[in-house]
């Protein structure tokens, strides 16, 4: 198997073994004629052939399997096997390298393996390390075209892991619980993932085994615009495929303002810029309310929810959203009392919209009387 050489982000050693699920030899080379830059607007590198150039990298020895493992990720990227001639301690020698098949963005300053370690690393072992379950099974293509979802997955598990312990609840450790089996059943923008396990119990040892099916879809924020001058808020209206698979003969459901936390946004950067694509408005102020699971025996979705605190006064009813994401989103003016409204009619049936109108409903005279 001839050697492969590495410039971007297989450069951090953890990533690299766990993609080749064996721990290469590696040791320092260059490529002459190019440059290892940041894409501007994003953390990732690209290469770019630049005369006198020099990309420095790593020059790695794998078995077939590990570099099988390794071709088979790169290609989730759309990157292609060349071979070139590298510089190493040795002196020049052949070498495999991946290419981008076709590459997008404007190349920036150098990029420094460190800065992204110390930004993307962890995420970057969560979301490879889903990834390669599906070595072997999927073809690496159907990864990439839902490539973010495993990057938001990843988020939202390090959001989970840096929870402070319970001062109520247990502290029973995930680390407790032995898992005997564990697949991937779906993998589409979510997952569905199969677990045959046993879990502590609260009068010591193991229960028994049982087997779950958990839908991971990652961590979510829901933002209520509110304008305490005029005493109203925006919702929205849109298709659900929840209701719609339900049965429900009415699958338009009015929401506040919603959506998925992307890798490297926090939970209000997410909010302020759904609340922009989906209702055209910035909130002045996004007040916290609570952050809960939807429903935890069976999502692992996690709801960030906020109150926006906006000026409505200038922001008609009309469309919104992102064409491109496939959203047809419909927004409403109403004030308080008719929002309300919706609650004691039972045509609230939104979960996070009936607490953030209750929650308003406590905090509003204070919100008034200040703004």
């Amino acid at each position: 198997m001839p050697d492969i050489f590495v410039y971007g982000t297989l450069r951090h050693v953890p990533l690299l073994n766990q993609i080749a699920g064996e721990v290469p030899l590696t040791r320092p080379g260059a490529l002459s004629g190019y440059r290892v830059a940041t894409t501007l607007g994003a953390d990732h590198p690209m290469i770019v052939a630049e005369s006198g150039a020099r990309a420095e990298g790593l020059i790695c020895s794998l078995s077939d399997a590990g570099f099988a493992r390794l071709d088979w990720y790169e290609k989730i990227y759309d990157f292609r096997i060349h071979p070139v001639q590298v510089a190493g301690p040795e002196g020049d020698q052949p070498a495999l390298v991946w290419f981008p098949g076709t590459q997008s963005g404007v190349p920036g300053a150098p990029w420094q393996l460190a800065d992204w370690v110390a930004g993307w690393g962890d995420l970057a072992l969560i979301a490879a390390g889903e990834a390669m379950e599906s070595y072997g099974a999927r073809p690496p293509d159907q990864i990439g075209h839902y490539w973010q979802g495993y990057q938001f997955r990843a988020a939202s598990a390090l959001r989970a892991q840096a929870a402070p312990a319970p001062k109520r609840g247990s502290a029973l450790l995930a680390a407790e619980v032995e898992v005997l089996s564990t697949q991937i059943s779906h993998a589409g923008y979510f997952i569905t993932r199969t677990d045959r396990l046993r879990h502590p119990t609260y009068a010591g040892g193991l229960s028994p085994v049982i087997e779950r099916e958990t839908y991971l879809c990652g961590d979510a924020c829901v933002v209520l615009p509110y304008d305490p001058q005029s005493d109203r808020v925006l919702l929205t209206e849109q298709f659900r495929m929840g209701p719609f698979r339900r049965g429900a003969r009415y699958p338009w459901v009015i929401e506040p303002v919603a959506g998925r936390i992307d890798a490297g946004e926090t939970a209000e950067d997410s909010a302020r810029r759904e609340c922009l694509e989906e209702a055209g408005v910035t909130p002045d102020a996004l007040l916290p309310v609570a952050n809960y699971y939807s429903s935890s025996g069976s999502t692992s979705e996690y709801i960030y929810t906020f109150v926006g605190l906006c000026d409505l006064s200038a922001r008609p009813e009309g469309g919104g959203g992102l064409e491109h994401e496939g959203e047809d989103i419909r927004t409403l003016l109403l004030s308080f009392d008719a929002a309300m409204d919706l609650v004691s009619s039972g045509e609230a049936e939104d979960g996070p919209l009936i607490l953030l109108l209750l929650w308003l409903q406590r905090e509003r005279p204070r919100l008034r009387a200040t703004a």
